[in-house]
């Protein structure tokens, strides 16, 4: 953004003539148009010069109405310098001095721009850390979750063995009626227990938080991946099989 080239070579021009010399003009005025501030261009300027009179100052607002594209307040003193003395000027040390500011402003800018892509990297690489650690977290309270899961049912299925293996036993009774009744309902009762063939299909809702977002419902029987309360009960969204929810009763029948 900035004004017309006219204005832009009136500037450079009235530059020229607070320096003395008119070589490498043009990047030095570009160099200025950098300073964001007409406060710290005033003070760049007024150490740069040796000077802080009136016209610095105007030419320091007409710099930032020019940075504004607005016209410029002092521009007919834009035609009043003579350029031939400008030319037969020959202050080297003025012209160094300027020249050497100016790299020096240019470093700075670059050191302040390399200094902010490595703040950015640094949080980058901060922020990739910091989920890394959250999912290896993640991923071995899963584990533990299916571990402790696997194992509530091996004794489960321990502790159903063993009760069925007990109420097999024949009754001690000479009554045989009575005895082949009680082995029916023992044998029948053991065919309850089977589990029933696994059901298969598609869960209608994937949440994938891993009861980590909200409260772990229960685990996958034959893949162990934990269900939130979110996705409920239903198909198993990786292995497809189903998930339902256990209504144990307690009782003998008699």
């Amino acid at each position: 953004m900035g004004g017309s080239s006219a204005d832009r070579t009136a500037l450079e021009h009235r530059l020229a003539s607070l320096l003395g010399f008119d070589d490498a003009v043009e990047d030095i005025f570009e160099q200025l148009l950098s300073i964001d501030s007409s406060e710290d261009l005033f003070e760049y300027l007024s150490s740069l010069l040796g000077d802080d009179g009136d016209s610095v100052k105007q030419f320091v607002q007409d710099v930032e109405r020019f940075q504004k594209d607005e016209a410029l307040i002092h521009s007919t003193t834009a035609t009043t310098y003579n350029t031939t003395l400008l030319q037969d000027n020959s202050n080297e040390e003025s012209k160094k001095k300027v020249i050497d500011a100016a790299a020096e402003q240019r470093a700075r800018v670059a050191a302040a721009e390399k200094e902010k892509k490595q703040r950015q990297e640094d949080e980058r690489q901060k922020r990739k850390l910091e989920q890394q650690q959250q999912q290896q977290k993640e991923k071995a309270k899963s584990k533990n979750k299916r571990e402790e899961m696997l194992k509530k049912k091996k004794e489960n299925q321990a502790n159903k063995k063993a009760g069925g293996n007990k109420k097999t036993s024949l009754p001690k009774s000479n009554d045989t009626a009575s005895a082949v009744k009680q082995t029916t309902n023992n044998n029948v009762k053991k065919a309850l227990e089977k589990p029933t063939p696994p059901q298969r299909g598609k869960a209608k809702f994937t949440c994938g938080c891993f009861g980590t977002r909200h409260k772990p419902l229960t685990n996958c029987l034959h893949c162990g991946r934990i269900a939130c309360e979110k996705e409920g009960y239903g198909y198993c969204p990786f292995c497809g099989y189903l998930i339902e929810q256990l209504d144990i009763q307690m009782g003998e029948n008699k």
